[in-house]
């Protein structure tokens, strides 16, 4: 769910090509052989230092559904992709969404593509948390606001995000209340 390597053991600053190299592919070779992974960008992995995100976009092979023609630079910042019963959204909460235009295409991409599947499991993957308890940054109010009526109208019943460095789980919520056909949101 985001920052996948920092620049330094201390966790901080974003990575280069060598530190995703040496502390998360060199170190995890063999298990990420025989695993599929689908990672989302954090605010550690896009940052204007390191142009954006050009490591993790260069290290990995997502899809580029996420383009369009006014941001190409959105291909594999956002995407989806079905497993078995389960349509899984990666979702963006940095370049893609600190911007308000660009937020404005990531949105209705979303819509579209939640709008499309039948899939009867519909899981959303992403950075910043919106709903969290945790000292450091606690709930990200934007992207409640954003995400939240989006899951609500397309039943995604699973939402996990980061940023918060613990763990933490809602009962299923639907518009900021408990519902039995809400969302259940996790800090990983």
């Amino acid at each position: 769910a985001g920052d996948i390597r920092y620049a330094n053991s201390w966790g901080t600053g974003p990575p280069s090509h060598q530190t995703m190299h040496d502390w998360l592919f060199g170190m995890y070779q063999g298990w990420l052989r025989r695993r599929p992974v689908f990672p989302s960008m954090g605010n550690h992995d896009s940052r204007a230092a390191n142009a954006d995100g050009r490591p993790y976009l260069d290290m990995y092979v997502l899809p580029t559904t996420g383009a369009t023609a006014q941001y190409p630079d959105h291909a594999e910042r956002y995407y989806s992709f079905d497993y078995g019963p389960m349509h899984v959204i990666v979702l963006d909460t940095e370049l893609a969404f600190l911007d308000p235009a660009r937020l404005a295409v990531q949105l209705a991409w979303a819509e579209a593509d939640l709008a499309a599947t039948n899939k009867p499991w519909k899981v959303a993957l992403y950075h910043r948390s919106p709903y969290s308890s945790g000292g450091e940054h606690g709930s990200d109010l934007a992207v409640r606001q954003q995400f939240g009526p989006l899951f609500d109208k397309h039943g995604v019943q699973l939402a996990i995000s980061a940023h918060e460095h613990d763990y933490e789980r809602t009962v299923p919520l639907r518009a900021g209340a408990s519902s039995s056909t809400g969302t259940v949101y996790v800090v990983t």
